[in-house]
């Protein structure tokens, strides 16, 4: 688990520089750090406090010395970060359908599309005047990629915990109470019956109001801040440098904010989210450390998942199918798209790769959690077109439930979800192809329904020979994934991208328009199901075609859908 501190964070500054860090050399912005002594503290809240919550049973820590910055990251740093990187924040990549972020509209919270770190909530731009704000509508994803920038880390609960009582044990770091003159809170919901005090209803600059004793601003109040931790129970032993739960579905905040009440405000009170959600109330705070040991949960060793990746070269195409093109579907009209150059995986993703991911993460897959309809994922049966779900079957066990050797490694990982693959590509700084990149990538430059010509041998593809194409001749049935790269690429180096396993594509499925597109992104729109490309091993040649397109819902996983990826320039 521990690694030493010069690798992880060279790590890091290569996984968020694949997040289109172009500019190696930005000015990063200056960061004043408060020393936190190392010591023993008691963990959580007594049960005679009030407000108290189930979740914070106390336990003994111990803790090393660390850095811990003075104030929150603000609107003005975040904006280094964004200068120099050309980040998209979850706000504005949007997930689901689902862009911008939650705010407050002093009577009740909403999504509001237009709202992230750089737009206030009525959707406009923030001036120079606010750049000394606290940074908000920011996702973990995001505060975890600053952090990563920086050659920092986010705090661990812990650690949050332990500099914010600087030495107290009383509710709030001010002892019994805390006003509205010593933190930006909710004023109108006071702590155990106090006085009342103001509502701001809004962020303040920050360092505003008086730090805590160890010199620490707005540790109460302002924003909350994301921690590092997977969120989970509290241990009753004590611990030394805990890093949390080593999985778990979403991730730790603390400290109350500008929206809270008093009580949301105190030192022991814990909140989560899931690492892409966002909103108006929670931003980022940095710690740093030259003996730092702690490694996120989802970082990675690179040697474990090496990707060799392919250059794709700008260019425009015909996505689609012409009318004349055998067994052509209604939905693959032609027209007209002009991509830019991107970098895409050489081969498909590999069950080897995808057993670093969840190693490291402890994610659990849809087949795994039993989403969408039942546990496991559906299987091939030669009488049963529909693909039967079987209890059992997932990444790692086969279509029997039995464990997956070492020597299917390097086959493509299957029964993965459009969710699963969307999480390992995070996961790995990177994305899925949208349907128009991979389309492109994988013709190569031809127009034939195949990147082979006119016909697809499964002397050249891993598919159903049985069932040919046209006039094309049959061919082996397998019955089974190969491993990837078994049979010859493209002419622009890319493997299996006829047969094997479909693989899932970023964009939501929907009607082609007719007319010239650039680096389209799918539907804009929310839809109902996700795009698969490139046919399997369980489909005849027809289904093969370089046009033809598949779909289904983000949660559904099948023993012949896999995925590729794309990294972000």
């Amino acid at each position: 688990m521990k690694q030493k501190t010069k690798e992880l964070r060279s790590l890091m500054v290569i996984l968020v520089t694949m997040l289109v860090a172009n500019n190696v050399s930005a000015q990063k912005p200056v960061v004043e750090w408060v020393e936190i002594p190392a010591g023993t503290f008691t963990m959580g809240s007594p049960i005679n406090e009030v407000g108290r919550e189930d979740c914070e049973t106390q336990h003994e820590v111990t803790l090393s010395a660390f850095k811990m910055s003075k104030y929150e990251v603000t609107v003005g740093q975040f904006k280094s970060f964004i200068d120099a990187t050309g980040y998209k924040t979850s706000a504005e990549k949007g997930r689901d359908g689902n862009y911008g972020s939650i705010i407050w509209t002093g009577t009740v919270s909403k999504e509001n599309a237009a709202v992230n770190w750089k737009y206030d909530v009525k959707g406009n731009l923030r001036p120079e005047t606010e750049y000394n704000y606290p940074v908000t509508h920011v996702s973990w994803l995001d505060a975890r990629a600053f952090a990563d920038w920086m050659d920092c880390r986010l705090p661990t609960e812990a650690e949050w915990e332990y500099a914010c009582r600087a030495g107290t044990t009383t509710p709030f770091n001010t002892g019994n109470n805390l006003t509205t003159s010593q933190a930006n809170y909710n004023g109108n919901n006071s702590y155990n019956n106090d006085v009342k005090g103001e509502f701001r209803g809004k962020i303040m600059p920050v360092g505003s109001f008086s730090p805590n004793t160890w010199g620490l601003y707005d540790m109460h109040d302002n924003v909350s801040e994301w921690c590092c931790d997977w969120y989970g129970d509290y241990t009753t032993a004590s611990q030394t440098n805990p890093e949390g739960p080593p999985s778990a579905t979403q991730f730790v905040i603390r400290g109350g904010s500008w929206y809270d009440g008093a009580t949301q405000c105190r030192s022991a009170q814990r909140y989560k989210l899931s690492n892409d959600e966002r909103n108006g109330c929670t931003g980022i705070r940095l710690i740093y450390s030259e003996l730092d040991t702690i490694q996120f949960t989802t970082t990675v060793s690179a040697k474990e998942t090496t990707i060799e990746w392919v250059n794709i070269p700008a260019g425009t195409f015909l996505m689609g199918s012409p009318t004349s093109e055998a067994n052509r579907d209604v939905d693959e009209t032609q027209h007209q798209v002009t991509l830019s150059a991107f970098k895409m995986s050489k081969y498909e993703v590999t069950i080897g790769q995808f057993k670093a991911f969840i190693d490291a993460t402890g994610y659990k897959t849809d087949a795994d959690k039993g989403s969408g309809r039942v546990k496991g994922s559906g299987i091939y049966i030669d009488t049963k077109p529909d693909w039967p779900f079987k209890a059992g079957v997932n990444w790692k066990c086969d279509g029997e439930g039995n464990l997956r050797s070492e020597t299917e490694y390097n086959h493509p990982v299957i029964h993965v979800s459009w969710n699963d693959a969307t999480a390992f590509a995070e996961w790995m700084g990177c994305r899925l192809p949208t349907e128009a990149e991979w389309e492109y990538a994988a013709r190569a430059g031809t127009n034939t329904p195949f990147n082979s010509g006119n016909c697809l041998s499964t002397a050249q593809a891993n598919y159903h020979g049985y069932y040919s194409y046209s006039d094309c001749r049959h061919g082996k049935f397998r019955g089974k994934t190969m491993p990837v790269g078994s049979f010859s690429p493209n002419t622009w180096g890319l493997y299996d991208m006829h047969g094997n396993v479909g693989e899932w594509c970023n964009d939501w499925y929907g009607d082609y328009p007719t007319t010239s597109l650039t680096n389209p992104g799918g539907q804009e729109k929310k839809g109902v199901r996700r795009v698969i490309r490139g046919g399997s091993w369980a489909m005849g040649e027809q289904l093969c075609r370089v046009a033809k397109r598949f779909f289904n819902t983000p949660e559904s996983r099948s023993g012949a859908i896999g995925f590729r990826l794309v990294s972000p320039k």
